[in-house]
This record gives structure tokens, C-alpha cells and sequence, in this order.
């Protein structure tokens, strides 16, 4: 009788045991799974603020151009989607399918312009992240050089357009990064007015500068190994990162929290060293220093890379993946 009893014990134990071990590989399959599967972006059309922008450029022999007429900021909002896919590590979610979402839901009397229902759709839509944006300048010039004992002109235009973005938290609801980004796109030997193709690449190099922001915020470049005077960093080529360009590290101290509500806003950023790459592969990079921001010369496994705003790459790195 005892015997018995135990071998039912036995079998009862071992079943839960089988259960439990089952259950236990599918959640870590499950779990890799996810960890593989590319974050997802959520991303609202570009905003014109039309109190504090110019509402005409120049392009050359006396000609004004509207921002309506020359910079649609659909148009920029497409070639930010473009480059943020074609860096293979998002997916991204339109502002199309968002407004369909929030149609569908509850909330759709609400509007996309109402920031719980945005935050609403952006869930709907399995995003961790919404970005907005918004247009801060946007002017061009035109210049003429004579040629010296000729009556021709050597004409260079100039593009100068700038924008910030801001990267919301769908689960807190929270702004976790904003982020200004600016280029000054050069026309040599401009023939006919600086307008279209021109300012078509203009964007393009505006949209390229300001995914790797994002990027950076959502994939931290991160030292991996300090050993001698060589500084071994996680990413590579395959985000955009040159020989030459220079990086700030800067370590977390301690986390910032709301004096009134405790929520935490971040952690405070401490400088360590600014460095430059000097030699890089795929995936990974090396570096040295070149400037200590801190007494004690010391780089640590996990400090966070910043890029410097005059070293972001200004072609398509991504157009070969």
C-alpha cells in the first residue's frame, strides 16, 4: 500500500516536473523570440511651426520660393521612414495605420491630435516608441563668384534646414529623449534655381542625421572593453560609425526623480572622455582618447557613446545592407 502511494507520488511529481520543464523552454523560446524581433516605431508626420518659420527661400536670380511649394513635410516624414527601415534594426508603424487603429478603438472620437489617444494607437500598433517631429528652420542662399577676366559666374547654393524630434515611451506615456538635428546642404557649381533635387537631398541628409539620433537613444553605443589605450565599442559600421569620427563617453550617476511626483526623469549624464575612432569592423569599433573629462582616466564597461553633432556621416551608409 505504502509502496503504491509512493509510486503514484513518483509519477504525480514527475508530471509536474515535465510540465513545468516544457512550460519553462517554451517561455525562453518565446523570450528569444522577442529579444530577435526588431523594435517597433511608431511615426507621425513632421510639423511646420508657421508663427516661427519663413514662409519663402530663396532659389537664385531673385526667386522665392514657399515652404509649401518646396518642403513638404510629408516628404521628410517619408525619407525619415526610409532611412529609419532601411537600418534594418525597427520596424515602423505610419501615421495611416495609427489613425485606422484609433478608428477601430474607443478613443477614435478622440483624434490623433489628443496625445492619449496617439499613445493609445501607438500600443494598438505594438509600438514601444512614437516619434514627433517638428520643423525649426528651414533657409537657403545663393551666392555668385566671378570668374576672374570672364563674364561667367561660378554659382554655390546652400540649404540650411533644421528640426527636433521627441521619442515617447508608449507604456509610460513619458518623453524619454528629445533631440535637435540640422545640416547645411552645399551646391557647387549650381546651374538653375536651387530648388527639387536639391532640396530633396537636403532632407535626405537631414532624415539620415536624425535617425542616427534616434538610434542612438533606443541602441546605446556602449564600451564593451577598456584594455591599454584601446577602447572597444559594440556597434560598428553597420550603424554608421567611421574611422575619424569622435565620440563623447559619458557615464549614468544618480537618477534624477520629479521633486513633486518621484517619478524618474533619467539619470544624471557624467562626461568621462571624448575619444575618436581609428579603426572599425562590421559590428564593432576601436578607439582612443583624446580628451579626459574626469580627473580619474578610467573607461568602464557599459558607459554610453555619444556621437558629436559635426561628425554624423553625411551619405547613405545603409543603401549596401
Amino acid at each position: 500500500m505504502i509502496a503504491r502511494k509512493r509510486l503514484q507520488l513518483i509519477r504525480i511529481f514527475s508530471a509536474i516536473l515535465a510540465f513545468l520543464t516544457i512550460t519553462a523552454s517554451s517561455a525562453i523560446c518565446i523570450a528569444k523570440e522577442n529579444a530577435n524581433k526588431p523594435m517597433t516605431l511608431a511615426v507621425f508626420d513632421f510639423e511646420i511651426p508657421s508663427k516661427t518659420l519663413k514662409t519663402e527661400i530663396s532659389s537664385g536670380h531673385g526667386n522665392r520660393l514657399s515652404i509649401s511649394e518646396s518642403l513638404r513635410t510629408n516628404v521628410l516624414t517619408d525619407k525619415f521612414i526610409t532611412s529609419l527601415v532601411k537600418s534594418g534594426r525597427v520596424n515602423v508603424v505610419e501615421r495611416s495605420r495609427l489613425e485606422a487603429l484609433l478608428k477601430e478603438s474607443d478613443l477614435g472620437r478622440l483624434g490623433m491630435t489628443d496625445p492619449k489617444a496617439t499613445i493609445a494607437a501607438g500600443r494598438l500598433a505594438g509600438a514601444q516608441y512614437l516619434l514627433f517631429g517638428m520643423l525649426e528652420h528651414f533657409d537657403s542662399a545663393v551666392k555668385d563668384k566671378p570668374v576672374p577676366y570672364t563674364s561667367r559666374v561660378i554659382r554655390t547654393g546652400q540649404i540650411n534646414i533644421g528640426a527636433t524630434i521627441r521619442v515617447v515611451d508608449t507604456e509610460t506615456g513619458r518623453v524619454v529623449a528629445a533631440h535637435s538635428g540640422s545640416i547645411s546642404h552645399i551646391v557647387k557649381n549650381l546651374e538653375g534655381p536651387l530648388e527639387g533635387q536639391h532640396i530633396q537631398k537636403a532632407e535626405e541628409e537631414l532624415a539620415m542625421k536624425l535617425t542616427y539620433l534616434v538610434l542612438d537613444e533606443i541602441f546605446p553605443i556602449k564600451v564593451m572593453l577598456y584594455k591599454g589605450s584601446q577602447i572597444y565599442l559594440n556597434q560598428g559600421q553597420n550603424n554608421g560609425i567611421i574611422a575619424g569620427m569622435r565620440f563623447l563617453i559619458v557615464r549614468h550617476g544618480a537618477e534624477l526623480k520629479d521633486p513633486d511626483t518621484g517619478v524618474s526623469l533619467g539619470f544624471e549624464q557624467m562626461p568621462v572622455a571624448m575619444i575618436r575612432i581609428v579603426s572599425v569592423e562590421a559590428k564593432t569599433g576601436i578607439a582612443e582618447v583624446l580628451d579626459w573629462k574626469m580627473t580619474e582616466h578610467e573607461v568602464r564597461k557599459g558607459d554610453v557613446c555619444k556621437r558629436q553633432s559635426d561628425d554624423q556621416p553625411g551619405t547613405d551608409i545603409f543603401r549596401n545592407k
